[in-house]
């Protein structure tokens, strides 16, 4: 079938956030306990599997409905829920060659052991099947649900869901799912910057408050809050293939005092092999899933999720991202852009590094001037506010915030990274034949190298201990997290140095920035060539490590 029993699929999408609130803030050290939540649903789904198969038939199981549990599971049920049966099937009127059933989940309150709390109002779905059970027709309304625990709260709102599915002859459902979330508040960002503190000192409280340090747009201190997300998937037959389209959508992320608006995600997977899914789907409703752990699990679908990949590929699957864009202070970035390969053959995809030689990637990136502007001001005042421990004066925040907009487009536009054109910040990113290009200007130092080389053709630069101080920390510290951020260039010397991450006191930010410079390093190497690395540092007690950042450019 489609899903068993669509209402719990929703339901399940939801608990997945429920081990979120797994431990009391009071006490992290404390073990976990097992949740009688999702011991009870676990149960209840692997009898139902052991009767229905992996994929069962949703008509079969409608029509058998209510389910009947073992002695040990009803209890659990019970416990949990008040009833053993606590998702109702009645069926419903219907045109001919149509069954249809009212599906209503109970309303439920349930405190675990351990003090994570759930809450959801009744969930109501309206199901159409054909008398084959070949096409399906559904909606579903949730009005709310809700996880807490001390301090904290996650709440969803107006919950809805649209469902018109046709299955093919092969076996696939093709069709569309449309899905909406009205709101969803996130209360209690302060009782996690709390518990970092505990378990990972000031800076990293520090820089979470960055999501929320005081009242929202609309909303209260230590909230964040999404309004209005919007999800849709539909899967197309193309003759042997088939196109997924995936949709994603906020209208606006309010917190700490700014709102990003507009949230879209728009991409398509394009020409996929719906042969290449039928094993796939086989082993996994061949695989019984009850006594296995997720990593054993993971073993067994491994080899065929490897042979799908590689006939996917082979088959001319492509990835085009039609729309990547936000909206902040009436200004919209966005990126678009395609992925996909040459003509691969066997003997390419029997290789990773063979695979990247035929990957191709067109991407269009924008953003404009006015919107780094305001995202450089938005963090220059939180920033200044928690060194200076008061909010900064208007002329602090323009020099401070020009300063750091400027350095931004000024690295970008040294660099090739990006071009001004009206207004914005541009950059039109192409990868081919294991060369990347930006903006029609080839980045050699860039070029893809075969996977099995990486190891030769990079070294990063080592750091000469003897030639270092080291900065000792403020009386009465014990621990402390700094991140430097700066360039070793190709004699080993130390440049452009940053402070990524205060320690929260600027004169131990300071000494340390002082010492960063005077060390000497060994420098990088790239194909055997002494080249400038980005480099960051981290701090973290007593310990410091040094590394290439992500994606660290690697110089001539």
């Amino acid at each position: 079938m489609k899903k068993t029993l669509i209402g719990f699929t929703v339901a399940a999408a939801l608990l997945a956030a429920y081990p979120l609130f797994a431990k009391e803030a009071e006490a992290p050290e404390a073990p976990e306990q097992p949740s009688e939540l999702m011991d009870a649903i676990a149960s209840a789904s692997k009898e139902m599997r052991a009767a229905y198969g992996q994929s069962p038939e949703l008509a079969r199981v409608l029509a058998q409905w209510p389910w009947r549990f073992s002695a040990e599971t009803t209890e659990k049920l019970t416990k949990v829920f008040g009833s053993a049966q606590p998702l109702r099937v009645t069926p419903a009127p219907a045109p001919k060659g149509t069954r249809a059933y009212d599906i209503r989940l109970q309303p439920f309150s349930f405190v675990e052991r351990d003090k994570r709390q759930i809450d959801w109002s009744a969930l109501h779905m309206k199901l159409a099947l054909r008398k084959n059970g070949d096409s399906l027709r559904a909606h579903t309304d949730w009005p709310s649900v809700k996880f807490s625990r001390a301090g904290e709260q996650l709440l969803l709102s107006d919950i809805s869901a649209d469902s018109r599915q046709e299955r093919g002859a092969d076996g696939f459902w093709y069709g569309s799912t449309r899905a909406r979330i009205g709101s969803m508040v996130f209360d209690g960002v302060d009782g996690i910057a709390a518990r970092l503190k505990v378990q990972d000192g000031d800076a990293a409280a520090r820089d979470y408050q960055f999501a929320a340090p005081q009242a929202g747009a609309g909303g209260k201190a230590g909230t964040i809050r999404f309004d209005d997300l919007r999800f849709a998937n539909t899967l197309k037959k193309r003759g042997a293939h088939a196109d997924l389209e995936y949709q994603a959508s906020i209208k606006s992320i309010s917190a700490g005092g700014h709102a990003l608006e507009r949230v879209n995600l728009e991409l398509r997977l394009l020409h996929i092999d719906t042969a290449a899914l039928v094993p796939l789907r086989k082993k996994f409703e061949q695989t019984p899933q009850g006594s296995r752990s997720a990593a054993q699990l993971a073993d067994l679908m491994l080899p065929p999720l490897k042979d799908f990949a590689r006939r996917a590929l082979l088959g001319g699957a492509s990835l085009s991202l039609d729309d990547l864009s936000a909206r902040f202070l009436g200004q919209t970035a966005s990126v678009k852009g395609r992925v996909g390969f040459e003509q691969l053959t066997e003997s390419d995809v029997a290789t990773l590094g063979g695979t990247l030689k035929k990957l191709t990637v067109q991407l269009e990136m924008r953003m404009p001037l006015a919107m780094l502007h305001a995202l450089a001001g938005a963090y220059t005042r939180h920033d200044l506010s928690m060194k200076n421990g008061r909010p900064p004066s208007e002329a602090e925040l323009a020099v401070a915030s020009k300063e750091l907009s400027d350095r931004l487009i000024d690295g970008v536009l040294d660099k090739a990274y990006a071009r001004i054109e009206d207004g914005e910040l541009r950059s039109s990113i192409a990868y081919s034949k294991g060369k990347l290009s930006i903006n029609g200007k080839d980045m050699e130092q860039h070029q893809m190298a075969p996977a099995d080389a990486l190891a030769r053709t990079m070294s990063p630069p080592t750091k000469l201990k003897a030639t270092c101080a080291k900065v000792p920390y403020p009386a009465g510290v014990g621990k402390l997290h700094l991140e430097l951020s700066f360039v070793i260039d190709a004699e080993g010397h130390t440049r452009d140095i940053e402070l990524t991450r205060s320690s929260g006191y600027p004169d131990y930010d300071r000494a340390s920035m002082a010492a960063a410079l005077v060390c000497s390093w060994t420098p990088g190497r790239f194909n055997g060539k002494a080249v400038e690395v980005k480099m960051t540092e981290n701090t973290d007690e007593d310990t410091e490590q040094e590394k290439p950042e992500a994606g660290a450019e690697w110089g001539k």
